[in-house]
């Protein structure tokens, strides 16, 4: 089917959409559901929570601010224990290299 009459159709018979796809509409909007469909449709996928997603972007951030003692200041603005910010520092990627 075409976009653009996928598109109205979305528009006129929003209400029509079933849930969770009636959210996600609302959320990101036609063209990025469409997207997703196009790439994704009949399949199911997982989507992570924020923490799970992002947490090598975290630990590399982590590494870069890390100045040899300040872990409860990381922890504090991260939101993690001093525990952590010790594994996290001291833990090597999956190609042997520090965050």
């Amino acid at each position: 089917m075409d976009k653009l009459f996928l598109q109205d159709l979305a528009k006129n018979y929003s209400h029509e959409i079933k849930p969770p796809f009636d959210n996600l509409l609302d959320k990101i909007g036609f063209n990025a559901l469409y997207a997703l469909i196009e790439d994704f449709g009949g399949s199911s996928i997982y989507i992570p929570n924020k923490k799970s997603l992002f947490r090598n972007c975290i630990a590399i951030q982590i590494n870069k601010e890390f100045n040899g003692g300040n872990y409860r200041e990381l922890a504090l603005k991260y939101g993690l224990c001093e525990r952590t910010i010790r594994n996290i520092t001291n833990k090597k990627n999956s190609f042997g290299k520090k965050y």
